[in-house]
């Protein structure tokens, strides 16, 4: 479970810094061929996958207070 929560963790805060690059570096991250721009799209997909959601955050939040998760295979317990 602690490592569905720190990947949720990681993918959120990595798309959040590279959301602030792109910020940071305005216009020129739009105009001229940027990794930036390909960085940016491509993580804003990867916290679309399933293994990124807040049912992660949900079914984890629901383990640790003692209760059922709605996911358990996504927070690592058995089915």
């Amino acid at each position: 479970m602690s490592a569905a929560l720190a990947r949720v963790n990681a993918f959120r805060t990595v798309r959040g810094l590279v959301g602030r690059l792109f910020d940071l570096v305005t216009t020129s991250a739009v105009y001229r061929p940027s990794p930036l721009d390909r960085h940016l799209r491509d993580l804003y997909t990867m916290c679309q996958h399933a293994t990124v959601q807040d049912q992660i955050l949900q079914s984890s939040g629901a383990v640790l207070l003692g209760g059922t998760p709605r996911n358990p295979v996504a927070v690592g317990l058995p089915e």
